[in-house]
């Protein structure tokens, strides 16, 4: 999906949720997240691509104190606990 795409599906959920406009933003990892995050109050990482390697961009989150929402995938959760994350699963859980 072209970043352009992925901003607008930001936006729509923003404003489903009510959230003023301009508050959601998607960063492309090639971007300058640097000062991207330093001005979020939140990190939620969508991928649900296995990664090779821990994603730099929750290496970069987390190294400046940032929470963090993202899957529950092996490569983060080899990494991770608990108190740093907020995992949430890939499959649907049912009652």
């Amino acid at each position: 999906m072209p970043t352009s795409a992925i901003s607008l599906f930001s936006q729509a959920i923003a404003v489903n949720l009510s959230y003023p406009r301009g508050t959601v933003k998607h960063f492309a990892v090639d971007g300058d997240v640097s000062s991207a995050l330093s001005a979020v109050d939140l990190v939620i990482y969508g991928s649900f691509l296995e990664e090779q390697s821990f994603p730099e961009i929750l290496v970069r989150a987390m190294s400046i104190g940032k929470p963090i929402i993202a899957p529950d995938l092996s490569m983060i959760g080899k990494y991770v606990s608990l108190n740093d994350f907020f995992i949430f699963s890939l499959h649907a859980q049912t009652d």
